[in-house]
């Protein structure tokens, strides 16, 4: 069964598996703010959390869920309540089934 991602992107996924009963995950060094054009998810940014040599950034989805953003240092992070741009390489994104396990 083929599953395409935004970016066009297509994953073959194993027999009897259905996409609508799928989660993605990705780890948040996987995820990175991006410009428009090379954006693969569009959220509005929630609150950053400056730790230093790190910051996480966390912006929410439209069905609300929340992503997190681990970027090094603290430049091009938009202001909270901004729409802010992410990408990430589909090589990275973990697929898992309805009962939790990894595809």
């Amino acid at each position: 069964v083929p599953l395409e991602l935004l970016d066009q992107t297509r994953l073959e996924l194993p027999p009897g598996a259905q996409p609508a009963s799928l989660k993605a995950g990705i780890r948040p060094e996987h995820l990175q703010i991006s410009r428009p054009d090379n954006a693969m998810l569009t959220a509005r940014l929630r609150y950053v959390e400056p730790l230093g040599a790190e910051t996480l950034i966390h912006p929410g989805l439209a069905n609300d869920a929340l992503l997190t953003v681990r970027q090094t240092g603290n430049s091009n992070i938009p202001d909270p309540g901004a729409d802010c741009f992410v990408s990430f390489a589909p090589k990275n994104m973990c697929l898992f089934d309805e009962d939790g396990k990894r595809i």
